[in-house]
């Protein structure tokens, strides 16, 4: 009579690859998270600015002015992002976006005959960096 010793399941190297895929698919899944978290951020800024030049446009009708507050306009950001009106009078105005902590603006506009605010080289275009 015969019988076979016979072991089941995975040998090291078997497993030392899969892993090392595993591994290979996580870190580039951890790029495109990143990567997708800034484009998100990117359109809640330029969402949030674009709300604003509706309620600048709303309030110069009314007033003849352009308003410097926020609270004046009923606007408030979105969480986690900080906005900062730079102008806002007869002329036009200006304002930057950037997340909250940060200390150099992301997103910027201008209106009117505000002053530019770089990156932004035309008035009315919301620019990004």
């Amino acid at each position: 009579m015969h019988t076979h010793n016979r072991r089941s399941g995975f040998t090291l190297i078997e497993l030392v690859v899969v892993v090392t895929i595993i591994g290979i698919l996580a870190s580039m899944s951890v790029v495109r998270f990143t990567g997708a978290k800034e484009r998100a951020l990117e359109a809640k800024m330029r969402t949030d600015l674009r709300t604003l030049a509706t309620q600048q446009e709303s309030f110069f009708v009314d007033h003849e002015a352009f308003s410097p507050s926020l609270t004046e306009l009923g606007f408030s950001p979105s969480t986690g992002l900080e906005l900062a009106i730079l102008q806002a009078d007869i002329t036009g105005w200006s304002a930057k976006m950037n997340p909250t902590g940060a200390t150099t603006p992301m997103c910027v506009v201008y209106f009117a005959n505000a002053a530019p605010v770089p990156p932004a080289e035309r008035e009315g275009t919301i620019t990004c960096q």
